[in-house]
C-alpha cells in the first residue's frame, strides 16, 4: 500500500509540474535558442526601420512604483545613433528617452517635459557599452527618482512624471503625433520586464514566439505587442540565411562535376578545380583561390574528394586505383598525376573514421547497378581498398543520408535502389535507419516506415544528436527536376518514426548526378548547406545557406490560438487535469491485479487482455538484449556493448538463451561441450566450458538483472523484470493461445509492430541456430496469415500491407503476403507500385525457384 501511495503522490507531483510547464511554455523552449528582436537601422530607409510598440491597445497604469529591465545588444554600422524607446506618460506630459550612440560608447537617458528638458544623465563606458554583448538595463521608477543601471553601473535621475498610471512604452520608429522618430539605433532587445512595486513580474516579453502579424504575447497577461519591419532572432533557427552564390564554367576548368569537400572544424567549404582550390570561409563569407602548382584530383561524374582534419588535407580517390591524390595546402601541390574516372559509385556517402583515420564509403550507382558495400581504405599509400558487401542486411542503394552516431557506429538513412541491385528490377525510394559497426561490419534495422506522400530522397550527410535522441537530413523529392530542400528531423529510437520539417525551403533543380546537396555542423552552433546546381548546360551554381542549431519547426515560433491563453486559464486547466488523473490513478489502483513472474522475465509496457499480458513494441535501450534484426546488447547505461561479445562468446550466450525461451529449462553441460569443443577431451572441454561462462557473466552483470544459472544439471539464463528481450516478447504472443482467438485490434497492431522489427538474427548462420530461425519464421508467418483474414483487419489496408511485408522479409517468396500486398496497394488506389510489387515478386520468384508462380496479376485484382 506504501507503494501505491507513494505512486499517487509521484503523479500528481509530475502534473501539477507538467501545469506549470504550460503556464510557463514560452520559457523552456528558449534556454537552447537564439531569441531577441534586432532592429533594423540606417542601412534602410525610413518606412522600413523596426517599431516595437508594448501598448497598442491601452496604456499601462502601474501605481507609485515599478520597474523596467531588458538586454540589449549593439551591432556595429556606420550610423550608430538612435533612439531604444519613448517612454510617454499622458499621451504627451512628460516623455523618457534612451538614446543609444554605439560609435562613442554612450547612453543618453533624457527626460523631457512639454518642450524642455528636464534631466539628461549619459553612460559613457567603453568597457560595458561594447557591440555584440548583452548589456542589462534596468530602471527602477520611484517617487523621488529614477535609478538607472547599466550592467553594473547606476545613476539617479529626478523625473517629472505626475505619476505612472497611463504610460506608452515604444521603442524604436514610432508614428507618435508629438514624440515621433525615425532615428532607430542598430541594437537587438529581449527579456523586456515590468515589476510591479512588490517586484512581481507584471510583464514579460521574451521577444521570441510570435504571429506572422508581428504580434508577440507577454507570458503573463498575454497582452500583445506589436512589431513592424522587425528581424525574429529565433526565426533563424527555422529560416535558412543565403550566405554565398558562386558559378562556374565546368567546359573552362575541364571537369564535368565540381568536386567537393568541407571542413566542419574550421568553417570552411573547398570546392576543387582542375588548375586552382577555391576555399570559403564561412566565418567572414571570403573566398581564397589556391593555386595547383603539381598534380590532379580524381575527376569523374561524382564527388570524390573529402577533408581529412588530423592530417590538413584533400583527399581525391577511386576506387578503381590504389593510390589516393592528397593536396598539400603548403606546396599546392596533389600528390599524383590523375586521370578522368568513370565512377561507379556516384552519389555514394563517404567520411573519414577520426578513431583509425581510415577512409568509409556506402553505397552509390554506376553502370546501371546500385550497390550496398561497405569500402574502407587506410590514407597511406601501402593500404589497399577493402570491400564488403551488406546487402543481406541492408537494399543496394544511392542518394541516402549517412552519419557518425559514435566511435565505433554510423548510421545510414534512406535512399533510392533496388532489392536485387538492378536498375531494371523495381528501383524505389527507400524510408528506413540502419546502424552499422564500422569495427566488425554487424548491421541492424533501427527502423523503416511507410511513405504515403510523396516520395523523398536525402542529403549525403545528416546531423545525429544523441542527446536530444534526433538526427537532420536534408530532404527532396528525387522524383521531378523543380524540387525543394527542406531539412526534416527524425527520431532515432522510436517506434513510430516519421519526419518533420523544421526549417523553410531552398529551391533546388535536381538532375541525378549533376546536382548535390550536403550540410554540416559547425561549431555545434549553426548548420550550413550548400547545393550544386546546373542552372544552364555547362554552369554550375554553388549556393551556401546556414541555419541557427538546433532547428525548430514554424509550429515552435509562430503562436497559434491556443498559445495564447493566461497563465491562469493553464492553472485552471491543470486543476481540472489533476483531478482527472487522482481519478484514474484511484480506479487503475483498485483494479490492478498482483502478477508475479518466474523464468525469463522482462519488464515492458503492455496491455491488459483477460488474464494474459500482451507485450507493446518498445525501442528501450538500455538493459537490453536484441535479437530481431541483429545481434545486439545494451548495459544499464545505454551502451551498445555488443563488441565485448566474442564470436565464442555470442554463440554459448545465444545457445544458452534461446534453449531458455524456448523450452524453459536451458541446456545440459554435456550438450553445451559437444556443442562447441566436440574436438576437445572431456577435460579440456569442461574447463572451456567454465572459463567461457566465466567470461559471460562478467559481461552481464553490465546489462542488469541478467544471470547465468545451472539448476539440476541445467543451464539456463534467468532475466529480471528490468531487463528486455524483443524476441522473448514474441514468443510471449506466439505461446499466448488466448491471443489467437483475439479481436482486440490494439493487441494485433502490438504484435504486428513487434514482428517488424525484423528476422531472427540474420546475420548468425549455424546449423543450430537456423533451427530456431526456421521455427520462428513459420510460426510468424501462420499468426500473421491467421490475423489477415480476420474480420476487423481485412479492410485496414495499411496495416495489412505491414503485414505483407513483413512475411515477405521472411520469405520472399510466400504467395499469400504478395495477394495481399497487392490487393492492398490497388484498394489503396496505388494501382501502379501494386503492379510493379507483383512484378518484382515474380523476378524473385523465378530467379530462386527457376519458375514462374501459378498465379497471375489479374488473378490477384480479381479477388479484390
Amino acid at each position: 500500500m506504501k507503494q501505491k501511495r507513494y505512486l499517487l503522490i509521484s503523479l500528481l507531483i509530475f502534473c501539477l509540474f507538467v501545469t506549470l510547464q504550460w503556464g510557463y511554455a514560452n520559457t523552456t523552449i528558449l534556454s537552447n535558442y537564439r531569441y531577441g528582436l534586432t532592429f533594423k537601422a540606417h542601412t534602410v530607409n525610413q518606412d522600413q526601420r523596426t517599431s516595437l510598440d508594448l501598448t497598442p491597445d491601452r496604456s499601462l497604469h502601474l501605481g507609485n512604483k515599478f520597474s523596467l529591465s531588458f538586454d540589449i545588444k549593439l551591432r556595429e554600422e556606420l550610423h550608430t545613433y538612435g533612439y531604444v524607446f519613448r517612454i510617454i506618460s499622458d499621451d504627451t506630459s512628460s516623455c523618457l528617452d534612451f538614446i543609444s550612440y554605439q560609435l562613442r560608447s554612450k547612453f543618453n537617458f533624457i527626460l523631457n517635459k512639454g518642450s524642455s528638458i528636464v534631466e539628461n544623465v549619459d553612460f559613457i563606458d567603453s568597457t560595458q557599452i561594447v557591440k555584440d554583448e548583452w548589456i542589462k538595463i534596468r530602471l527602477d521608477f520611484t517617487e523621488q527618482g529614477i535609478k538607472i543601471s547599466v550592467n553594473e553601473a547606476t545613476q539617479m535621475m529626478r523625473h517629472s512624471f505626475k505619476d505612472f498610471n497611463s504610460l506608452s512604452f515604444l521603442f524604436g520608429s514610432n508614428r507618435h503625433p508629438k514624440y515621433y522618430t525615425t532615428d532607430v539605433p542598430p541594437v537587438s532587445l529581449r527579456n523586456i520586464e515590468l515589476h510591479n512595486q512588490d517586484g512581481r513580474i507584471i510583464r514579460c516579453w521574451k521577444l521570441a514566439l510570435h504571429n506572422r502579424k508581428g504580434e508577440t504575447m507577454d507570458e503573463v497577461e498575454a497582452q500583445r505587442a506589436i512589431v513592424q519591419n522587425g528581424i525574429w532572432e529565433i526565426d533563424r533557427h527555422y529560416n535558412w540565411q543565403k550566405e554565398k552564390s558562386l558559378k562556374f564554367d565546368s567546359k573552362k576548368f575541364q571537369c564535368q562535376n565540381l568536386q567537393l569537400a568541407y571542413d566542419s572544424i574550421g568553417g570552411r567549404i573547398f570546392m576543387v578545380l582542375k588548375e586552382k582550390v577555391l576555399v570559403y570561409h564561412v566565418d567572414n563569407k571570403q573566398v581564397d583561390t589556391l593555386s595547383v602548382e603539381k598534380g590532379e584530383p580524381y575527376f569523374g561524374v561524382s564527388r570524390q574528394v573529402i577533408y581529412s582534419a588530423a592530417t590538413d588535407e584533400l583527399i581525391s580517390y577511386s576506387t578503381e586505383h590504389p593510390l589516393l591524390s592528397k593536396y598539400n595546402f603548403a606546396t599546392h601541390e596533389w600528390s599524383i598525376p590523375s586521370t578522368w574516372e568513370v565512377d561507379s559509385r556516384q552519389h555514394h556517402n563517404h567520411m573519414i573514421d577520426p578513431e583509425t583515420n581510415h577512409l568509409i564509403l556506402f553505397g552509390g550507382y554506376g553502370r546501371h547497378t546500385y550497390n550496398a558495400d561497405f569500402v574502407e581504405k587506410g590514407l597511406n599509400d601501402g593500404d589497399q581498398w577493402q570491400i564488403i558487401s551488406l546487402d543481406s542486411c541492408i537494399t543496394p542503394r544511392y542518394l541516402s543520408a549517412m552519419g557518425i552516431e559514435d566511435k565505433d557506429h554510423i548510421l545510414i538513412m534512406g535512399g533510392y535502389g533496388s532489392r536485387s541491385g538492378k536498375q531494371e528490377e523495381s528501383p524505389q525510394n527507400y524510408y528506413d535507419l540502419y546502424r552499422l559497426n564500422i569495427r566488425d561490419k554487424s548491421c541492424s534495422k533501427v527502423w523503416s516506415f511507410f511513405n504515403e506522400g510523396e516520395h523523398f530522397t536525402f542529403s549525403n550527410s545528416m546531423i545525429i544528436d544523441t542527446v536530444a535522441d534526433k538526427l537532420y537530413a536534408l530532404v527532396y523529392n528525387n522524383d521531378r527536376f523543380h524540387t525543394n530542400l527542406n531539412l526534416c528531423s527524425f527520431d532515432i529510437c522510436t517506434s513510430n518514426p516519421q519526419s518533420k520539417i523544421v526549417s523553410d525551403s531552398i529551391e533546388y533543380d535536381f538532375l541525378d548526378i549533376k546536382s548535390y546537396c550536403d550540410l554540416f555542423l559547425y561549431q555545434d552552433q549553426m548548420l550550413y548547406a550548400f547545393v550544386v546546381q546546373e542552372k544552364i548546360p555547362g554552369e554550375s551554381v554553388l549556393d551556401v545557406y546556414s541555419l541557427v542549431y538546433p532547428p525548430l519547426s514554424s509550429d515552435e515560433i509562430y503562436m497559434e490560438k491556443n498559445k495564447d491563453c493566461h497563465f491562469s486559464t493553464w492553472v485552471i486547466y491543470g486543476s481540472i487535469l489533476i483531478c482527472l488523473v487522482f481519478f484514474f490513478v484511484i480506479v487503475y489502483v483498485y483494479k490492478k491485479k498482483k502478477s508475479k513472474t518466474t523464468g525469463v522475465s522482462m519488464t515492458i509496457s503492455k496491455v491488459e487482455y483477460g488474464e494474459q499480458e500482451i507485450a507493446k513494441p518498445s525501442n528501450r535501450k538500455i538493459s537490453a538484449i536484441l535479437l530481431l534484426g541483429g545481434f545486439q546488447v545494451f548495459d544499464k547505461q545505454g551502451n551498445n556493448i555488443t563488441g565485448e561479445f566474442t564470436p565464442t562468446l555470442k554463440l554459448l550466450f545465444l545457445f544458452l538463451l534461446l534453449n531458455s525461451i524456448k523450452g524453459g529449462k536451458g541446456t545440459t553441460s554435456q550438450r553445451l561441450e559437444e556443442t562447441f569443443w566436440f574436438d576437445m577431451s572431456k577435460t579440456s572441454a569442461a574447463n572451456n566450458r567454465r572459463v567461457n561462462i566465466r567470461k559471460l557473466r562478467l559481461i552481464l552483470e553490465t546489462v542488469g538483472e541478467v544471470q547465468i544459472v545451472n539448476k539440476n544439471d541445467y543451464w539456463y539464463i534467468d532475466m529480471g523484470k528490468d531487463t528486455l528481450c524483443d524476441y522473448h516478447q514474441v514468443c510471449q504472443i506466439l505461446n499466448a493461445f488466448e491471443f489467437y482467438n483475439s479481436s482486440n485490434k490494439e493487441m494485433i497492431v502490438n504484435f504486428v509492430e513487434l514482428a517488424s522489427l525484423g528476422v531472427l538474427l540474420p546475420n548468425v548462420s549455424t546449423e543450430w541456430v537456423d533451427e530456431y530461425k526456421s521455427e520462428y519464421s513459420h510460426n510468424v508467418i501462420e499468426l500473421l496469415l491467421s490475423i489477415s483474414v480476420r474480420e476487423e483487419i481485412v479492410k485496414d489496408n495499411k496495416l495489412l500491407l505491414k503485414i505483407a511485408d513483413i512475411i515477405l522479409m521472411h520469405d520472399c517468396t510466400d504467395e499469400d503476403a504478395i495477394r495481399i500486398k497487392c490487393r492492398a496497394l490497388f484498394l489503396s488506389g496505388q494501382k501502379g507500385l501494386a503492379k510493379q510489387c507483383f512484378d518484382k515478386y515474380c523476378a524473385d520468384y523465378n530467379r530462386l525457384l527457376n519458375t514462374s508462380p501459378e498465379f497471375t496479376y489479374d488473378d490477384v485484382i480479381c479477388e479484390s
